[in-house]
């Protein structure tokens, strides 16, 4: 009888990682998501500021608070639910901001 149970066990631990295998494989072949390149590019602080439409040597002198709303007015404008377009302007926006904030006081 603890044969038996000891077998029973077993089984039912392969058929769920098999059924854990299956559902990750699955996922991952039949996903709509695109594939996510790991390398990214970092923009410069001049391809930024271009594209927020702020003026490289004013950086310096912008508070925090300032750079944030003119990216969040910039991020209204492109987003897609805003403007109807794909996400790609506002990726960029994102990806500038992401990249000024950090020379906003450096």
């Amino acid at each position: 009888m603890k044969d038996e149970l000891k077998i029973l066990l077993a089984y039912m631990i392969i058929i769920g990682i098999i059924y854990f295998i299956e559902n990750r494989i699955s996922s991952f072949l039949f996903s709509n998501k695109p594939y996510r390149n790991l390398s990214k590019h970092r923009m410069s602080k001049e391809e930024a500021c271009k594209i927020l439409g702020i003026k490289p040597r004013h950086l310096k002198k912008m508070s925090m608070s300032d750079l944030k709303s003119i990216y969040r007015k910039k991020a209204m404008e492109v987003h897609p639910d805003q403007s109807g377009k794909d996400g790609s302007e506002f990726r960029d926006v994102n990806n500038a901001w992401s990249e000024l904030k950090s020379y906003a006081f450096a």
